[in-house]
């Protein structure tokens, strides 16, 4: 889909500086992980200043099926804004009701953070992977060794002690 096709599609450039100071929890970045030759993909989210991810399996890269991967992740997290690419899987971003920004085209480096998170979850989910074979119970699994993964930038806190732990207040 073209990026002008994504109906009130807000720029990258007009997101508020305290999301890109990362002064404020509650702010997201989502992509989705294909795997080859199959349809069922992987919707990924993660919150910029703690680092946790949220991540779901999908039957197909509909906007109607990240839609649904998004409301799970707003159901279970403080969710205040959120950053996509241009793929058409995103269409529906005005269904969530919060605000939603948009990368430039080809410019993937803008949700850096995702990206990042992507690579660390490829460890468990290889390109190859068959997605038929996992269960929810398998993926929650993998959400959690990510989440209990301690990260340099949260000073070799997990982003699951940095939330336990209040360490953005302190």
């Amino acid at each position: 889909m073209n990026h002008t096709k994504i109906p009130q599609r807000i720029s990258i450039h007009e997101r508020p500086e305290a999301i890109n100071e990362q002064k404020e929890m509650g702010h997201w970045e989502s992509d989705l992980m294909i795997f080859s030759q199959q349809k069922p993909c992987v919707s990924v989210e993660v919150e910029r200043v703690s680092k946790i991810c949220s991540i779901t399996k999908l039957n197909n890269k509909t906007d109607e099926e990240k839609l649904r991967a998004l409301h799970k992740t707003k159901e279970d997290y403080a969710m205040k804004s959120i950053t996509f690419d241009n793929g058409a899987e995103n269409a529906k971003h005005t269904e969530l009701h919060i605000p939603t920004y948009f990368c430039d085209p080809y410019k993937s480096y803008q949700k850096g953070l995702v990206e990042n998170t992507n690579k660390l979850l490829r460890q468990y989910l290889p390109r190859w992977t068959h997605l038929s074979t996992l269960t929810e119970q398998d993926m929650k699994n993998i959400q959690d060794k990510l989440n209990n993964r301690p990260r340099k930038s949260l000073k070799f806190l997990s982003p699951n002690e940095f939330l336990l732990c209040g360490a953005f207040n302190t």
